[in-house]
């Protein structure tokens, strides 16, 4: 009986220093469970933060290679720069460039939100050049190929009494975004 009783007293002061513990255990499970669910939102949450700055990075280099091919403003100096580099490296000289803006034609295209799209504007280039025939069919393939967006619109040939140098008079339009 004495065993018994020291059983149940030793259950009693068991269960009633316990109990308290028990309950913090638990209440300090639900702030684990919290802090765990709030941390995995926050890493969702960074993993959407990313990836719309991927996004955003995506579209702002997207939106630069544009710019580039279809400039924002004329920008003179960067088209006779590239003109006289592409004549250049082609073997041509560059004698003379003439720029004009041509009439623009009106697209009556919009965005998908109904907004207008910027106006696309022309600049003719009339380039008088000097060299050989080669140098003209390398001049025009660059042409095709720069990143500022050009077209050769009309070319006059004419032959030089020394053989293999011609001049050329070759005009190109080029076009620029008006924001």
């Amino acid at each position: 009986m004495g065993s018994l009783a020291f059983l149940m007293g030793s259950f009693f002061i068991f269960v009633s220093f316990l109990r308290p513990e028990y309950a913090g255990i638990n209440q300090l499970r639900g702030n684990l469970a919290s802090k765990e669910e709030a941390y995995e939102n926050q890493q969702k949450i960074i993993v959407e933060v990313n990836d719309l700055l991927n996004r955003y990075q995506s579209v702002s280099g997207l939106r630069d290679a544009v710019s580039r091919a279809i400039p924002n403003e004329e920008d003179y100096a960067t088209l006779i720069n590239q003109l006289g580099s592409l004549a250049r490296i082609s073997g041509l000289v560059l004698e003379s460039v003439q720029l004009h803006t041509v009439p623009v034609k009106n697209t009556g295209f919009s965005s998908a939100g109904g907004a207008a799209l910027p106006a696309l504007k022309s600049l003719q280039a009339n380039l008088r050049l000097q060299g050989s025939y080669e140098g003209l069919k390398l001049f025009l393939g660059r042409i095709e190929t720069n990143i500022r967006v050009m077209d050769p619109t009309n070319i006059v040939i004419t032959p030089n009494p020394a053989g293999t140098i011609y001049t050329y008079e070759v005009a190109v339009n080029t076009y620029y975004q008006s924001l």
